[in-house]
């Protein structure tokens, strides 16, 4: 689940989804770009008070006031946690996350990096979770984009969120424009018919 954090005048910060989080923690991250960066883990019961006491201040800053939070390693201290509550993301923390990927799309066709590496799913994964990946992608109607891909310690999959966009870094130009390419191609196809 994630949840919508607003701001009233006259009133605290609230944070909705029909109802509030009532257990465990929640992971808050920039809405946009956050590339693993500027994330803290806060438990439910002390995310009112966080958001209602960070706003304006530095990550250091935060840091200062709630050293007892988890803060991601990748964290730009100098940073303004949020100015407006609705530049925020919050989500349950799934915990027992063990390993990540990002799925590129581009047409019928998927790609992953991990580091710089570009391998095609069907090399990385077994059969089930391959046509699995694809029939998500079919019925959420995604020619170009990305999935975030996560394995828990008890060997389930999940996705974290999918996108119709994607980041890529050290990628051969050639090899971006192809993707690029396949996702026009297969929204061309379906338009054709």
């Amino acid at each position: 689940k994630f949840y919508l954090s607003t701001e009233r005048h006259g009133e605290h910060v609230t944070v909705t989804n029909f109802a509030l989080p009532t257990e465990g923690s929640l992971v808050i991250k920039e809405q946009f770009g956050a590339r693993g960066g500027q994330q803290i883990v806060v438990p439910v019961n002390m995310l009112t008070s966080l958001l209602k006491h960070t706003k304006g201040l530095t990550m250091a800053e935060v840091k200062d006031k709630f050293p007892d939070l988890i803060y991601s390693e990748s964290t730009n201290w100098e940073k303004v946690f949020f100015k407006k509550p609705t530049e925020l993301f919050i989500s349950d923390l799934i915990p027992n996350v063990k390993q990540e990927w990002r799925l590129l799309v581009g047409g019928n066709k998927f790609h992953n990096v991990p580091e710089v590496k570009y391998e095609p799913i069907e090399n990385m994964f077994n059969e089930n979770l391959v046509n699995s990946l694809k029939d998500f992608v079919d019925f959420i109607d995604l020619p170009l984009g990305s999935l975030d891909l996560f394995l828990t310690e008890d060997g389930k999959y999940g996705l974290f969120e999918y996108s119709v966009q994607y980041g890529f870094h050290g990628a051969n130009p050639q090899f971006i424009r192809q993707i690029h390419l396949d996702g026009v191609a297969k929204v061309l196809r379906k338009v054709q018919k």
